[in-house]
């Protein structure tokens, strides 16, 4: 399961310098929104801010205290407020900004049973557009307009560029499928500059590690049977963890070490043998499929 993005009891945003204070207010800027909510997040650059509001735990459902849906909710830039979508989750992952923090990415009417939910695509106005049902998994490409997602019942991994910027956010020609039965994925930029797609295919597929170009077909195998991965500042490497022959993370298990480089995959492979691997906190990758 995913983790849960930190919790308030109530939402208070104000804009810093201000002349005007609500009564009984010791704060410095200005109340501008007022009510029960949680999870803000604030998109880079832009500085809109998301948040849930009025979120409320499932009825009935087993899960932790902290797990919660709710209306998406933004307060743009320009100080309006946008409803963006309803039964939003606040587990982690489940909301990404792009890199100039003017498309927001997240999930829809989120299912707690299946962790899935619609993929939805907002900008600064409040426009939406929906881009993929039954999405499990997704990000955008640092300092591009890409976006990944994992979605359906094969755990499909596509890419594609999206743009909402009062247009209808369509995609030009359709994305591109990368492969299926995908765990997670994550764009990196390799030492050459050049743009790659790394994912792990799910443990029932082989766990295979595997690396695509993000204009060619053709893809790479780092490595099978991957528990954990994470891939060094700059794209340099990709550090990750191999399981052992009985299936476990911990006996016997490896860490290796690949160089990533557009031409010569997997490159130079440093392996060092650990009798335990402890997992890493409990977030979108680290959750099995």
């Amino acid at each position: 399961m995913r983790s849960a993005w930190p919790l308030a009891g109530a939402v208070v945003l104000a804009a810093a310098g201000c002349a005007s204070k609500p009564s009984g207010s010791t704060g410095v800027g200005q109340r501008l929104i007022e009510g029960g909510g949680q999870s803000l997040a604030v998109a880079p650059h832009s500085g809109a801010v998301v948040y849930l509001h009025e979120p409320a735990h499932p009825v009935g459902k087993l899960l932790p205290p902290d797990a919660y849906l709710g209306e998406l909710t933004m307060l743009a830039p320009d100080g309006t407020v946008h409803s963006l979508g309803g039964e939003a989750t606040n587990l982690t992952g489940s909301l990404a900004f792009s890199s100039d923090g003017r498309q927001i990415a997240f999930l829809e009417h989120f299912s707690f049973e299946s962790h899935v939910g619609e993929l939805v695509l907002a900008n600064l106005l409040g426009e939406t557009t929906p881009i993929a049902a039954e999405t499990s998994y997704f990000g955008f490409q640092a300092g591009h307009d890409l976006i990944g997602y994992i979605t359906g019942p094969t755990a499909t991994l596509k890419i594609g560029s999206r743009r909402l910027d009062g247009q209808s956010g369509s995609p030009a020609r359709p994305d591109r499928t990368v492969d299926s039965e995908v765990a997670t994925f994550e764009f990196v930029e390799l030492q050459d500059k050049s743009q790659a797609i790394l994912y792990r295919m799910k443990s029932t597929a082989g766990g295979g590690l595997r690396r695509a170009g993000l204009h060619q077909t053709s893809t790479e195998t780092l490595a099978e049977h991957v528990g954990d991965y994470q891939v060094a500042p700059g794209g340099a490497a990709v550090a990750y963890t191999v399981q052992s022959e009985d299936g476990t993370r911990a006996r016997g298990a490896s860490i290796e070490l690949s160089v990533l480089t557009e031409r010569a995959l997997p490159g130079l492979r440093r392996r060092h043998r650990s009798p335990a691997l402890a997992g890493r906190p409990l977030d979108r990758r680290s959750r099995e499929e």
